[in-house]
């Protein structure tokens, strides 16, 4: 696997581990004592003990635990988890790729050595991450960039937020009645 791109995401892996081992999986919920143990024990790495408070403010664990306890395979439930957070915080999608698989390790619903497996196969081209070789290692300052719109997205999804396109029969139907005078109608 590729290198890191940062100092101590190694250690910062060790660590959360340690603490989960320590204080029980339930700790990556709670951001403030998460953030009080980080401090202490990671104390020159603030960037990614910031993500990873972020993470847990974002309840990632939580919902890494309730997708894969519905029966949904890792590999995806850490793609789906990954995608909300990035949605969610505007962190860059390796970055939250990288704490979804560093929380993912430290609730032990996979062991080391099958990540890359996993990663490499569905969960990192649904999420539109990397394949085997690339890092996912966070640049933790960098804001996403909004998704693309598809053609082979649902309608629901590319026109949430969006007027119809003019002349199509939804833009019939939002259209206000008009009145012959051009004004408002009382």
């Amino acid at each position: 696997m590729a290198a890191t791109p940062f100092e101590h995401a190694d250690r910062a892996s060790r660590v959360l581990r340690a603490i989960v081992a320590e204080h029980g999986p339930e700790l990556l919920s709670r951001p403030r004592e998460l953030g009080n143990l980080l401090a202490d024990l990671l104390p020159d790495a603030t960037r990614i003990a910031r993500l990873l408070v972020t993470a847990a403010q974002d309840q990632v664990a939580r919902e890494l635990s309730e997708h894969t306890s519905a029966g949904m395979d890792v590999a995806m439930a850490s793609a789906m988890v990954a995608s909300s957070f990035v949605g969610a915080t505007m962190l860059a999608p390796d970055a939250c790729s990288w704490v979804v698989r560093e929380f993912a390790l430290a609730l032990g619903l996979v062991p080391d050595s099958d990540w890359l497996t996993i990663h490499a196969g569905g969960a990192a081209r649904a999420a539109g991450q990397g394949s085997v070789g690339q890092s996912t290692a966070p640049m933790p300052t960098e804001p996403a960039a909004p998704a693309a719109v598809s053609d082979s997205m649902p309608t629901a999804l590319r026109t949430r937020g969006t007027l119809p396109p003019p002349g199509s029969e939804a833009a019939a139907r939002a259209a206000p009645a008009r009145s012959g005078s051009g004004g408002c109608q009382a």
